[in-house]
């Protein structure tokens, strides 16, 4: 039951740092489109790419310091879920229908899964890392970053795209899966709808605080 309420905990915090994250990066994304290259192996690279964008390379630090939590908050979500359908698998009453030689395939994938969501954790730990050695200092150089970065995400996509697979074939959590992935969706998108106006919202609230004070000068002048 724990584990699960953490699961659930884990995965909304982390949809609310990913929109977050995303709303940062998408002058950035918009600019890879455009066919801008921000891959970066060195101190100097870094320099170089982001020359002339200050905004993108004050996106960059935030980004970083959101990525540093994500990475933990997403982490714990893929390992408590692999745990949580351990213990389903492990349920007899509610495994009864699946054949003894699915469920021993289903406990072979899931410790896999497992694995695979521990090395995604360390890996980007570890880009983030060499990331900010590289934004923050001049004389650094890492040769495998771009390479870390890819192979990030295809370790943080493969557990969960496991366990869908599996909650989904397995043990019919359809109705759990889509509500859940609703909620996601909409979190990440009133994250980023609220970060968008958010400068709007700031000079609505500026101009009401102005004209308080004009009124309260006019009264008690």
């Amino acid at each position: 039951m724990i584990q699960r309420i953490l699961k659930d905990a884990c995965i909304l915090l982390a949809a609310a740092l990913s929109g977050i994250i995303t709303f940062l990066q998408l002058p950035k994304a918009l600019m890879v489109l455009e066919g801008k290259s921000f891959e970066v192996n060195s101190s100097a690279n870094f320099q170089q790419v982001y020359q002339g964008l200050p905004h993108l390379r004050a996106a960059e630090f935030t980004t970083l310091k959101y990525d540093d939590i994500f990475l933990w908050v997403y982490g714990i979500f893929l390992i408590t879920y692999v745990l949580t359908l351990k213990s389903i698998n492990a349920d007899e009453k509610r495994v009864r229908k699946i054949r003894w030689e699915d469920r021993k395939k289903i406990t072979w994938i899931l410790n896999v899964l497992l694995v695979v969501s521990v090395a995604y954790v360390i890996s980007d730990w570890w880009e983030n890392r060499l990331y900010c050695e590289i934004m923050s200092r001049t004389d650094v150089s890492v040769t495998g970053l771009p390479f870390l970065a890819k192979m990030k995400w295809l370790l943080a996509l493969f557990p969960l795209a496991g366990c869908l697979l599996i909650d989904k074939k397995y043990f019919r959590n359809n109705f759990n899966i889509l509500y859940r992935v609703i909620i996601v969706i909409g979190i990440m998108a009133s994250v980023m709808i609220v970060l968008s106006l958010q400068p709007l919202i700031s000079e609505v609230f500026a101009k009401i605080d102005a004209i308080r004070w004009y009124a309260i000068s006019t009264l008690f002048g």
